[in-house]
């Protein structure tokens, strides 16, 4: 009955191990944020004419990996690890992808709300400049 018990608690281990990444790889969400800060760095880099000729490069990664405390070689032999494993690499990059959706939501809506606000301060502005004329609004046609 004891050896049951134990064999019960070794399985149960085993299968916990399994689902674990080995020592040294970086979790799937933390790989999913670096993704999405080195997306995020390409795309100012390669709009801004100072850092245009470094984008793409790894010297822009490694800041990237120190706020992370990543070394390169660690994140090298994360990628390794799960391009090995389909699945797991599938979940890192739909997780990168909610990420950059949820900003470019954010930024859309931010867009949206200035450009509201740009136009009732043009309408505001269209009528005041009707009233000081005297003309009535909407009367293009001078008496």
């Amino acid at each position: 009955m004891k050896n049951t018990g134990r064999i019960i608690i070794l399985a149960a281990l085993l299968i916990v191990a399994a689902g674990c990444t080995p020592r040294g790889i970086i979790s799937k969400k933390k790989m999913s944020r670096i993704y999405y800060d080195m997306y995020m760095m390409d795309q100012y880099a390669q709009s801004t004419p100072e850092y245009k000729r470094i984008a793409d490069t790894c010297a822009l990664y490694k800041f990237i990996l120190a706020d992370y405390g990543c070394t390169a070689e660690q994140f090298t032999s994360s990628v390794d690890y799960y391009l090995d494993r389909s699945k797991d690499m599938k979940d890192i990059l739909e997780g990168t992808e909610l990420m950059l959706k949820a900003h470019e939501a954010g930024i859309q809506k931010a867009l949206d709300k200035a450009a509201g606000k740009v136009e009732k301060r043009g309408t505001r502005r269209h009528a005041s400049a009707a009233d000081t004329l005297g003309g009535a609004e909407g009367s293009d046609v001078s008496e």
